[in-house]
């Protein structure tokens, strides 16, 4: 069994709707992951509307696409519906790591003035 993971998944629009609350996804599996997101995006939509979801849970970024029944009976890629982003683990611990590197850097930067020109910086 794998372990779960959770992604927030934040739409831009979900067919003519642009107003759509985002979804947090709970998962073990990417199959698991595309199909929360597609039952979320067809609440949005008609009825009998299916929507095929182009999207990883390690992809910072997805698409939604209607479902077409081709001439043999299976479903294949429609017109474009929206696009959406996923929240990815990790993304806040690498940007406050880079935050305080910056800090750091010019904290040296003020010291090296200082210490080179005798103002301080």
């Amino acid at each position: 069994m794998t372990d779960p993971f959770t992604r927030v998944v934040s739409f831009d629009r979900v067919g003519v709707h642009r107003h759509v609350e985002p979804l947090t996804v709970t998962a073990t599996t990417e199959a698991g992951f595309k199909a929360a997101i597609s039952v979320y995006a067809e609440r949005h939509l008609d009825a009998t509307a299916t929507v095929r979801v182009d999207a990883h849970p390690d992809s910072p970024e997805g698409n939604l696409r209607a479902g077409v029944i081709n001439d043999q009976g299976r479903t294949e890629k429609g017109p474009f519906l929206g696009r959406f982003t996923v929240s990815l683990p990790g993304a806040d611990e690498v940007l406050e790591h880079l935050e305080a590197q910056i800090a750091s850097l010019q904290s040296l930067r003020s010291e090296h003035l200082l210490e080179t020109t005798g103002v301080p910086f």
